[in-house]
């Protein structure tokens, strides 16, 4: 496999794991959401740093209770302008910006912002080792 057609696999597989923990995120389970992250996984926002699944999933659940986010929250992450970089040993970097809309007869933008997420590899594909959310001011 040339550098290039790494690249394109590493880039393509990343991008569709960062649109995979969006659609997750608005209609999966918890345990579904973290699957898709490393053991170890640093989570980044204002409310402070989490590390490990567990302490991801907890930081998140507060979210969900609200009805924030997840499954009957009416609200849906939106992705757009994806960059990604591959790294050695099929590790990578991604930029993405977001957007939380509330959907129904009235969409609303709830909360816009960025993705700063760095990726490990695993049999299975990318898994999310770090993400920093930056929040727009």
């Amino acid at each position: 496999m040339t550098g290039n057609e790494y690249d394109a696999e590493v880039e393509n597989a990343v991008r569709n794991q960062v649109a995979q923990t969006c659609y997750t995120a608005d209609e999966g389970t918890l345990d579904e959401l973290t699957a898709l992250m490393a053991e170890d996984v640093v989570w980044e926002s204002s409310a402070g740093p989490l590390t490990g699944r567990a302490a991801v999933a907890a930081g998140l659940q507060g979210p969900r209770e609200r009805g924030l986010t997840g499954p009957g929250s009416g609200t849906r992450h939106l992705l757009t302008t994806v960059v990604v970089r591959a790294g050695a040993d099929r590790s990578a970097e991604s930029r993405s910006t977001w957007a939380l809309v509330e959907v129904g007869d009235d969409p609303k933008v709830l909360m816009v912002g960025e993705y700063v997420d760095s990726w490990t590899w695993s049999a299975g594909g990318p898994l999310l080792q770090q993400r920093r959310i930056v929040r727009a001011s």
